[in-house]
């Protein structure tokens, strides 16, 4: 008999399960899975032993089809907190050697009871062909919803799956998935506009995986010879005059000179504060290595309006104009929240991080009212805060920073008055907003252009503005 309890003394209980035509499996503390019955084999359409040691919670990369269905046999939320759960099981059906989708009844749905061995419900023994109760809460039931549309996501879009920024069901996250999976199918250079913290970088770098993975996985006949993929090289446009682009550039130019069948890519931060004699000499360097070189541009600012502002060369403006994804702030997508914000919760657990589960239908309601002025950054911190400070399986306001359990939107009608002045009242807010971010940037136009999410060509005519009305 296989050794499929290893590190275990479960045999005689083992006896039992494989006797039984229900499957049964286990998982252990790190979320692998430890044991399978031998009627999992059947059921599954698979080597059970092909599944031991599998990870239940983690995305692995990359992302197999046996990985996909390991995950679809994971403990489900509430565990801990009531020591059993009842649940359905769907396991994807894989294709077989024959790159065949196997039959359904291969792999049936099937009603799991949960069982957790440990306090924290992290060691767990499960019993298919038992009917699940109805929800013994609304709050359980809510997080069970959003669980289960986070993992129909995740089985949809497999490679966007360490995305948080494209999870949701808004016309927006569904837009941003098809932009993105696009962006990853074809080499064309590429702009990621958005304000900060909107996961611009995270996604540039999927695309650049995506990407390579894609050639890596083209016949040979088409590609002759065989591509030779350069490693990323990131540059920030800010930071770069043509000479220190240059020696940043000079490795992989290098490498592209000396292997013609090579390609490379440069992930470019900050493109709207780039000097135009550098823009001027990576143009240039396009231009060398044309059909090979790729830019991922990152910035505030759309290209046109960049070009309109004299903030970028004609040049590069028309390179990068083939091709944008705009993301928007998180604000604009208050619908998506609570699912992004599960997203982030699963993978602090699957990284061992505190033991909360779930968000309390308060807390959601916190998650979704706040603004978010630093997008999915603050988010993910926030939640990082909360995961440390939360005691039992829910996240409460109470473990939320204080500037986010605390917040209160304006009232729309508190300054209401006879004597409004409109255009006064925002002229005087834009110039405390500029005054304010040049403070914080030390005089720094640039940075105080970025910290207002505007180009900073904008921001020197909003400048001479206030000068002229002196």
């Amino acid at each position: 008999m296989p050794d499929r309890k290893r590190g275990t003394s479960i045999r005689p209980l083992a006896r039992v399960l494989d006797a039984s035509d229900r499957p049964a499996w286990m998982i252990d503390a790190d979320g692998k899975l430890s044991y399978l019955s031998a009627s999992c084999q059947g059921w599954l359409g698979v080597d059970i032993d092909s599944l031991l040691g599998r990870n239940t919670r983690r995305v692995p990369e990359p992302d197999s089809d046996l990985d996909r269905l390991a995950r679809s046999l994971a403990a489900p939320l509430g565990l801990a907190e009531r020591g059993q759960v009842h649940h359905r099981v769907a396991p994807p059906h894989l294709p077989d050697a024959d790159g065949a989708t196997a039959d359904a009844a291969t792999s049936a749905n099937a009603d799991v009871l949960f069982l957790a061995l440990d306090e924290r419900g992290t060691e767990v023994l499960a019993l298919a062909g038992h009917s699940p109760p109805p929800p013994t809460t609304a709050e359980q039931a809510v997080g069970m919803a959003i669980r289960k549309q986070l993992d129909r996501w995740q089985t949809q879009w497999p490679p966007l799956a360490q995305l948080p920024g494209t999870m949701g069901e808004s016309a927006v996250a569904a837009r941003l998935r098809r932009q993105l999976l696009l962006a990853g199918s074809a080499h064309e250079h590429l702009m990621l506009v958005g304000p900060v913290g909107s996961g611009r970088e995270s996604a540039a770098h999927a695309i650049h995986r995506h990407r390579g993975d894609k050639s890596s996985r083209e016949p040979r006949s088409s590609r002759n010879p065989p591509s030779v993929q350069i490693p990323l090289v990131a540059v920030d446009g800010g930071l770069m005059d043509a000479e220190l682009l240059d020696a940043t550039l000079a490795p992989m130019v290098h490498r592209l000179g000396e292997v013609p069948a090579s390609e490379a890519t440069v992930l470019l931060r900050n493109l709207d504060q780039m000097p135009h004699d550098a823009q001027g000499r990576l143009q240039q360097t396009c231009e060398r290595f044309e059909s090979r070189l790729w830019l991922l541009a990152i910035s505030t600012v759309d290209g046109e309006s960049l070009r309109a502002d004299g903030c970028l060369i004609d040049e590069l403006a028309d390179r990068l104009g083939v091709y944008s994804i705009r993301f928007t702030s998180l604000a604009d997508r208050a619908v998506d929240i609570p699912v992004i914000a599960t997203a982030i919760l699963q993978r602090r657990r699957s990284q061992s991080s505190g033991q909360a589960e779930r968000f309390s239908r308060q807390t959601l309601d916190v998650l979704v009212s706040y603004p978010w002025p630093q997008n999915l950054s603050e988010l993910d911190a926030a939640i990082r805060h909360a995961v440390r400070t939360a005691t039992g399986p829910a996240i409460l306001p109470t473990d939320l920073p204080l500037a986010i359990r605390t917040y209160a939107a304006p009232d729309p009608g508190g300054g209401q008055g006879p004597n409004l002045n409109l255009d006064a009242a925002l002229s005087k807010l834009e110039r405390q907003l500029i005054s304010r971010a040049l403070d914080q940037a030390g005089g720094n136009r640039a940075e105080a252009a970025r910290l207002l999410n505007i180009s900073r060509g904008r921001l020197l005519r909003k400048l001479e503005e206030q000068d002229a009305d002196k």
